[in-house]
């Protein structure tokens, strides 16, 4: 397991574990393949999951974001995904929904990842994520979990 972090911000992660046991309680209990895309609520607006079906594109045709009431827990089921994250603070905050509880960014990445099935990725608020990135040779059919668990 890897926790990439600035030192400035780690006693956030803190709550991390009893998060993730929402979530991994989940992954344990349900028939995920199942599961049809669409947005299930679990515990109400405290802790609900994305189900996402959608293919991989070019980095440039995928936008930077953030999100400040939810930690965000990608869960990778089918497909190859490249991922971009660099911290908020070296981005440009561009706007913000409050009803979607979603930043628009802008920036570069500092950090890059490829998720492959049964992996995750945790993404705070201060984590300036960009998903979807096409890392192979043609694109990538995902299926893909996104839980939002309220911090």
């Amino acid at each position: 397991m890897m926790l990439y972090a600035t030192i400035k911000n780690i006693k956030k992660y803190h709550l991390l574990e009893s998060k993730l046991k929402m979530v991994t309680d989940f992954l344990d209990n349900n028939d995920l393949e199942s599961i049809e895309p669409g947005s299930l609520k679990i515990d109400g607006d405290n802790f609900f999951v994305n189900v996402l079906r959608y293919e991989t594109q070019d980095e440039d045709k995928r936008s930077w974001e953030s999100h400040d009431k939810y930690l965000d827990v990608h869960v990778l089921l089918d497909g190859t995904e490249g991922l971009e994250v660099t911290n908020t603070s070296e981005m440009n905050r561009v706007e913000y929904n409050d009803v979607k509880d979603k930043a628009t960014l802008t920036g570069d990445p500092n950090v890059k990842l490829t998720l492959k099935p049964g992996e995750m990725l945790v993404c705070y608020p201060d984590d300036g994520h960009k998903t979807g990135i096409q890392v192979t040779d043609t694109p990538s059919n995902l299926k893909k979990f996104v839980f939002k668990v309220k911090l």
